[in-house]
């Protein structure tokens, strides 16, 4: 399962997932590949579910990209069943400028560096 907060109502996606990634020491490059993967297919998906009304996180401004924060649970309780991402979303404003720094200056504040 594949759940991107950040809207008024979670986007909730299933999909495969290797069964490789599903163990609690998966492949790093094969586990961030998937996670990246994941991201990419689902894009189209959060735009049209307009994260915070079509508007960055940080100014009034009209979005244009999303800063992704992909989390992989693919290893809970050890069941594939469990196995899921949960991607935060922040829309921004312009890609690379201030609030893009912002939102990830907060996720590496606010969220616990955690292994795959």
């Amino acid at each position: 399962m594949i759940k991107v907060t950040g809207l008024t109502d979670d986007l909730v996606k299933e999909d495969t997932v290797p069964l490789a990634l599903c163990t609690p020491n998966p492949p790093k490059r094969e586990a961030l590949a998937f996670l990246v993967e994941m991201v990419k297919k689902y894009e189209s998906d959060i735009k049209r579910a307009k994260p915070n009304d079509g508007k960055c996180w940080n100014c009034p401004k009209a979005a244009i990209s999303y800063v992704h924060t992909p989390m992989s649970y693919l290893h809970q309780h050890g069941q594939v069943e469990g196995a899921m991402i949960v991607d935060l979303v922040q829309p921004v404003c312009v890609t690379g400028g201030q609030c893009e720094q912002e939102a990830r200056k907060m996720i590496a504040e606010q969220l616990p560096p955690v292994g795959l």
